[in-house]
């Protein structure tokens, strides 16, 4: 992720934590926090994932990945910039489906105070529910691959992966190197095409085992 997308993402957390719990004079600058302040509340991050249907596995996969490091995260302390604020994940079921995962979002939002949201792996599901997170101004972060996430203007949705015009454009120019390379000649003739001319050459190793000629009297 360049410097500047991950500015941008930390900006945005920072001022929406700030806004939503009350505490916007506790920041003097850009990730700074006033030292000496008491800990921090939680952070609500919404996790929306989709945890039934087709894509289930994969979901549930996104998901125990989020968990993982938001445990190590707060074993560690918490979000230093933040003063030490715990992230308490609240995980919703995006069903694999991209025309219910919009109310799924809308539901997650109108019942918590939100700092950001993740998800939602598939991009059919994530250009849905980022409409939804771009209205309500909440930072939405993706893994999933679609130009058209980050091709719409929305200032408060970010990508953490390669745009799938990119990575289709790699594997077309990693075949066609494969494609162009000259194929590769046996050890037999590469040991008769090098030999020096002059050298004698090995006519064992070109023509094969020779038969010893049997003299007859």
């Amino acid at each position: 992720m360049s410097g500047r997308r991950t500015t941008a993402i930390v900006t945005a957390l920072t001022r929406r934590r700030a806004m939503t719990s009350g505490t916007a004079a506790l920041i003097v600058a850009p990730f700074v926090v006033r030292s000496g302040f008491a800990q921090s509340p939680a952070v609500n991050i919404g996790v929306i994932q989709p945890l039934s249907g087709a894509n289930a596995q994969f979901g549930i996969n996104c998901r125990n990945g989020i968990e993982f490091v938001a445990d190590a995260v707060n074993a560690a302390g918490g979000i230093k910039a933040l003063g030490g604020a715990k992230i308490n994940l609240i995980v919703s079921d995006a069903t694999s489906n991209p025309i219910t995962a919009p109310a799924v979002a809308q539901r997650l939002i109108a019942q918590n105070e939100l700092t950001a949201v993740l998800g939602a792996y598939a991009s059919s599901l994530t250009l849905a529910i980022s409409e939804v997170t771009a209205r309500a101004d909440i930072p939405f972060l993706t893994q999933a691959y679609a130009d058209e996430i980050t091709g719409r203007s929305l200032e408060s949705v970010f990508k953490v992966t390669a745009k799938a015009s990119v990575i289709g454009l790699a594997q077309v120019n990693s075949l066609s190197r494969l494609q162009k390379r000259p194929a590769a000649r046996s050890r037999r003739s590469r040991s008769c095409t090098r030999t020096p001319p002059t050298a004698s050459p090995n006519l064992e190793a070109c023509a094969g085992p020779q038969r010893t000629p049997t003299l007859r009297l």
